[in-house]
């Protein structure tokens, strides 16, 4: 038995005049579909290439960019000493493992920690912008000034 297309199942549904006939249609479609095996979904992968430079940021690293540049208070050494503190939780390690890292891994995490927190500034300076704009524009109505409680 072949399973009935959606939309089919559902004229078919708008078209039983009862609930246990509703009930019925269900039943068999519920049957014709046991036999099938149970499809999973599955996540694409992302393959972004092999690194061009041993300290290349990757989306995961780019996230923060966009969650720490909308926030109001910002310091950058306790940013940075909580990215150094909190690497493996946030970002992952390095390498395979963390038995086969080595000294310079460090100076990596340095490096590109403070390429990051280049990028949130930068980013940040982006939304400033942005809201100082929108303040500016969002005040005219009709080309005139609008002053309103807010």
């Amino acid at each position: 038995m072949i399973s009935p297309h959606p939309i089919d199942l559902c004229d078919q549904l708008i078209a039983a005049p009862s609930h246990e006939d509703r009930l019925a249609v269900m039943e068999r479609f519920k049957a014709s579909r046991a036999h099938l095996p149970r499809q999973r979904p599955t996540m694409p992968t992302f393959d972004w290439g092999p690194r061009k430079t041993l300290t290349e940021l990757r989306p995961r690293h780019l996230h923060m960019v966009e969650e720490y540049g909308f926030r109001r208070d910002y310091d950058r050494d306790a940013l940075r000493e909580y990215f150094l503190a909190n690497w493996y939780r946030l970002f992952g390690a390095l390498r395979k493992s963390k038995k086969l890292e080595v000294p310079s891994d460090s100076l990596r995490k340095e490096i590109m920690v403070s390429r990051l927190l280049d990028l949130i500034e930068m980013r940040r300076a982006e939304y400033a912008a942005e809201r100082s704009g929108k303040l500016r524009t969002s005040n005219l109505v009709d080309g005139r000034k609008h002053t309103s409680a807010r």
